[in-house]
């Protein structure tokens, strides 16, 4: 360990873009002053919590057991 910490361990994933994306990639990675490595790394993480959030909602959306109430209903709680 390196001052505490676990080094994490990473691999290589490669994949194949059409040009609009890399373009789109290339801008933020330029704006923000980021590697184009750790854009896309960011826009994986953000998009995989988005699918497991959905995910999770649709799980809790099917169990007969959890109390689900109407966004109206919610509304007048508040």
């Amino acid at each position: 360990m390196k001052g505490g910490y676990a080094m994490a361990i990473e691999e290589v994933i490669s994949l194949r873009v059409e040009g609009d994306l890399k373009r789109r990639v290339d801008e933020v990675a330029r704006h923000t002053g980021r590697s184009k490595a750790w854009v896309i790394r960011k826009a994986v993480d953000l998009y995989l919590e988005d699918i497991e959030d959905i995910e999770m909602s649709e799980q809790r959306l099917a169990d007969p057991k959890d109390n689900v109430i109407s966004s109206d209903e919610l509304m007048s709680r508040l």
